[in-house]
């Protein structure tokens, strides 16, 4: 019976033994986790701030680079589907397809060719079709133009980042010395009566834009416009628009650019002296 009693009384005494380590333990973990609350809280709050953009800078200080109003970045403009980026021309839209892309029966990228020898890739045997214009094009905005040459021939030339590709019209290629040289044959969709046109591509020519010379390869087709610069030439050159100043600024050169009324999209009558001189020069 003695013995019951002692074994009664050790298991108490563990027992309360072990109910004060699991209060002192308890006491350690709320120390921790107030030690360390102020610094998670504070790591949160770094965390949901945007990334790239100082969190000192007034929003009201922001213009947006799509319709130039303040107070937003472009990403978040209410007004992008109407930027003056973008501008009705001859060829129509396809409603089908997402800004940004290009439609082929292959899936090989018509932008990445351009890297190669500072040519693009357009002669592509794989290459069957091409699409010219996004489906939220505005019909009823500005166009931008700049002054270069090709083949030491000057034209104002339509800057176009909505373009998916850089053309010239037919009528405009017949002007080139020595006549262009055609590779191939390829269907330019979103453009024409019927939303797709064929079209040709030639031969190296040299572009020119103030210092920098470029060898390309443009699509020559039906257009009312004489050049359009389209996105392909554009990122080639690490081309930067700053709709602030009307400026184009092409590997560390700056250009001015002139901002036009789109009528009917015609620049085949404009005199040559539409853009600045100084960035016209053969």
């Amino acid at each position: 019976m003695q013995d019951l009693q002692k074994k009664y009384e050790t298991m108490e005494n563990r027992m309360a033994t072990t109910e004060q380590h699991i209060w002192t333990i308890k006491s350690d973990i709320k120390k921790i986790i107030n030690s360390i609350s102020p610094k998670t809280t504070a790591d949160r709050q770094r965390s949901l701030s945007p990334r790239g953009r100082s969190p000192t800078r007034d929003i009201r200080d922001i213009q947006c680079y799509t319709c130039r109003e303040m107070g937003h970045y472009s990403t978040q403009c209410p007004k992008k589907s109407w930027s003056p980026m973008r501008r009705n021309r001859s060829p129509s839209p396809n409603n089908n397809l997402r800004e940004g892309t290009l439609k082929r029966t292959r899936t090989e990228d018509i932008v990445a060719g351009q890297k190669e020898d500072q040519k693009n890739g357009i002669d592509n045997p794989q290459l069957r079709e091409v699409q010219l214009y996004p489906s939220d094009r505005n019909p009823e905005s500005n166009t931008l133009v700049l002054g270069i040459s090709i083949n030491e021939v000057t034209v104002n030339a339509v800057i176009d980042t909505a373009a998916q590709v850089t053309l010239m019209s037919e009528e405009f290629a017949k002007k080139l010395k020595p006549p262009v040289i055609f590779k191939g044959s390829l269907m330019l969709k979103g453009a024409g009566k019927d939303n797709s046109i064929t079209a040709r591509y030639t031969e190296c020519v040299t572009v020119k834009v103030g210092k920098t010379d470029t060898k390309w390869k443009i699509i020559v087709a039906k257009i009312n416009d004489q050049v359009i610069l389209g996105l392909d030439f554009l990122k080639h050159l690490d081309a930067v628009i700053d709709l602030t100043d009307l400026s184009i600024t092409i590997r560390g050169e700056k250009h001015f650019i002139n901002e036009v009324k789109s009528e009917n999209s015609s620049f085949k009558n404009l005199p040559h002296n539409v853009g600045r001189d100084s960035y016209c020069s053969t």
